[in-house]
């Protein structure tokens, strides 16, 4: 009688819910602008620091962004390719009191002086890629953290960087 009880309790605690699930509550959206710094490589000798700078609208379930990232030696010229990318990106996200964790991929002009193949500069279409935690420190400020990646066809590389959030970051219901 006392399992049947426990098991007639924990049934109407964890479904109760569910109808809620289907009255399709809204999420607050969030708008921000995202700087950051960070490091990166990947094939014939492309690496160095990396500046990342990014415009994004999130509306849970959906990221949209905007990604401009520049890939390249600070110190010295070695030889090795500079990076330019600007790109749009979709994805997914998942946005919680704390902030947010989002997926996301798209297209973008990749631009390398010089091309890896060529003495000349060159304009391609790649692929990035982008994996992103970010917490949110304050309702207009957050930090957060970025794996990246740009599959192409000259020089595909990936990279972390950190960085700052700014804008509209109002707190999940």
């Amino acid at each position: 009688m006392r399992n049947a009880m426990l098991v007639t309790a924990l049934t109407v605690l964890l479904f109760a819910p569910l109808p809620a699930f289907g009255q399709g509550v809204t999420q607050p959206a969030r708008a921000w602008l995202g700087v950051g710094l960070g490091g990166g490589g990947g094939m014939e000798d492309v690496g160095g620091a990396v500046f990342m700078a990014q415009l994004v609208y999130q509306h849970s379930p959906h990221h949209l962004a905007v990604r401009g990232l520049a890939l390249g030696e600070v110190t010295s010229d070695s030889g090795s390719p500079n990076v330019g990318e600007l790109g749009l990106l979709y994805g997914r996200t998942r946005m919680g009191y704390m902030g947010h964790v989002s997926a996301a991929a798209g297209l973008a002009l990749t631009a390398f002086d010089p091309c890896p193949n060529d003495d000349d500069g060159c304009i391609i279409l790649g692929v990035p890629v982008v994996l992103d935690a970010a917490l949110r420190v304050f309702p207009v400020a957050g930090l957060g953290a970025q794996i990246f990646g740009n599959l192409n066809a000259e020089a595909s590389y990936a990279g972390l960087a950190v960085y700052l959030q700014l804008g509209w970051l109002p707190v999940r219901l």
